[in-house]
């Protein structure tokens, strides 16, 4: 999200411009061609001023809790929203259902971001086999913020919730929430809630 103090810079840094020229054209003889390009410029400030508001309100929203095997993945950290985004050197969400009859397993890794692509993290989340539609222990996760190391998960509380698993589509939906602690200071803790996926592999 651009921060509300360089909007108005922008926006001011048009409206100087539009009183320069103003002042500039005032010793033009030509009437209509100050009239029209005032006018042109004028136009041309407001149009920014909305493009540069509508842009600053772009915030990430989390994705809606299908089960329809869409291959989305949002949680928020910290109360910030992140969403699973693919880029040009990664697919964003690779995994979901695995196995088969009676061994099947869940295991996903989201690359996910916030504030314009600024801020990003990678989640991995694994759930031991034979699930089923319900609640169950997260067996291993980890977090790494921006690649610049892990952070591992705390084990209490730790659940994902299974709202809807369909074994012949291999479609798997859910929710999850947990609480990370960094690996190397105990002082340093994440909340990830309001975590949801829909996948389908």
């Amino acid at each position: 999200m651009i921060p509300l103090k360089a909007v108005f810079y922008c926006f001011y840094c048009v409206n100087f411009l539009f009183v320069v020229a103003h002042r500039f054209l005032k010793e033009m003889p030509i009437e209509k061609l100050k009239c029209r390009f005032l006018k042109s410029l004028k136009t041309l400030s407001l149009f920014l001023l909305f493009l540069l508001l509508l842009i600053s309100c772009n915030k990430e929203k989390l994705t809606k809790p299908t089960q329809t095997g869409a291959n989305t993945f949002s949680c928020k950290i910290n109360g910030k929203v992140y969403v699973a985004k693919t880029s040009l050197f990664s697919p964003g969400l690779t995994g979901g259902l695995r196995g088969a009859s009676g061994r099947y397993e869940f295991e996903v890794e989201a690359i996910i971001y916030s504030d314009g692509n600024k801020a990003s993290y990678t989640i991995d989340l694994g759930v031991s086999p034979n699930i089923s539609e319900g609640t169950y222990p997260i067996a291993s996760c980890t977090v790494s913020p921006g690649g610049n190391g892990f952070v591992m998960y705390n084990a209490s509380p730790a659940n994902i919730n299974f709202t809807h698993i369909d074994y012949a589509q291999r479609i798997i939906s859910g929710t999850f929430s947990f609480t990370a602690v960094n690996t190397t200071n105990a002082n340093d803790v994440i909340s990830v809630t309001d975590g949801r996926f829909d996948m389908k592999n």
